[in-house]
């Protein structure tokens, strides 16, 4: 066996043996980290550094620096705070990986925007469900 493939099996064993307290805390970082590459989409778009977006959700700098770097995990509240200062609306898509199907869940949005994405929803979908 090479190297790397022992430096492979090596690896996923470790993985294979996390405990189950560890794999929350990966997911729970990998979560964050979907956020916050969305979040970066956007100031990207918007031209806004992330001190000047730290500075407008009223946290500091080396807060942001940690959220990124994944020494920290974002919270309800800094989502919530991000949405409204960048104007967007988070969606979740929800796979139920029991039995294999999704689901459109939206969070954060007034009745009207939800009323309309739901109608545009069914409107695409139109034909698809029997």
């Amino acid at each position: 066996m090479s190297m790397n493939k022992e430096n492979l099996n090596e690896k996923l064993n470790s993985l294979m043996s996390m405990s189950e307290e560890d794999k929350l805390d990966v997911d729970k970082r990998v979560l964050s980290s979907r956020f916050l590459s969305e979040i970066q989409k956007h100031l990207d778009e918007e031209g806004i550094l992330r001190k000047d977006f730290a500075n407008k959700i009223g946290t500091s700098p080396s807060f942001i620096t940690q959220l990124f770097s994944g020494n920290k995990v974002v919270s309800m509240e800094f989502l919530a705070k991000a949405q409204k200062e960048l104007g967007i609306n988070f969606y979740i898509s929800t796979i139920d990986t029991m039995n294999n199907t999704s689901d459109l869940r939206v969070i954060n949005m007034g009745i009207t925007n939800f009323l309309n994405l739901e109608s545009d929803y069914y409107e695409l979908n139109k034909g698809l469900v029997a």
